[in-house]
């Protein structure tokens, strides 16, 4: 599973990040801490203090991917990484909760509630004759809009 940077800097919230993050893309596999003898890898989102990366500045925790960085306004960097342990840990746990119920041949809507606490937004999937498969089930009649109230009562 790959993540991106906006997922790490939502689950880093508390330690109000400053992003600079100018790739969107779902490239990150592997967290390490930064070491400056360590070879960088593309897929790996690297956690250090700032000092460690550049002269003259704090020691707050800076976390780098290729050119995208979260500077956190802490310096613990225990905290940090356990933070970041537990986001890879969450979704792992659903990717692996996902390929569990795609091999047992679940249906779309068990993939959809499965994701309830994945999907921070509502989705509605339909076919190509624009019917109804299946829908987040956490957004009811009202939360959301007009066409989302039509599509949950009239199903196309």
């Amino acid at each position: 599973m790959k993540l991106s940077m906006w997922m790490f800097a939502d689950w880093l919230a508390e330690f109000q990040p400053k992003a600079d993050i100018r790739q969107t893309q779902f490239d990150i596999e592997a967290v390490r801490l930064f070491t400056s003898d360590l070879t960088r890898d593309k897929h790996t989102m690297y956690i250090g203090r700032m000092k460690d990366l550049f002269k003259n500045v704090n020691d707050n925790i800076i976390c780098v991917h290729n050119n995208d960085m979260l500077i956190l306004n802490t310096t613990e960097l225990e905290e940090v990484l356990n933070c970041v342990l537990n986001a890879l840990s969450y979704y792992t746990v659903w990717d692996n909760t996902m390929m569990n119920l795609l091999t047992s041949g679940a249906m779309l809507q068990d993939l959809m509630d499965a994701s309830a606490d994945v999907l921070q937004s509502p989705v509605f999937i339909l076919d190509s004759g624009q019917r109804h498969l299946a829908h987040t089930q956490n957004y009811n009649v009202g939360e959301v809009d007009e066409l989302w109230d039509y599509l949950l009562d009239a199903g196309s």
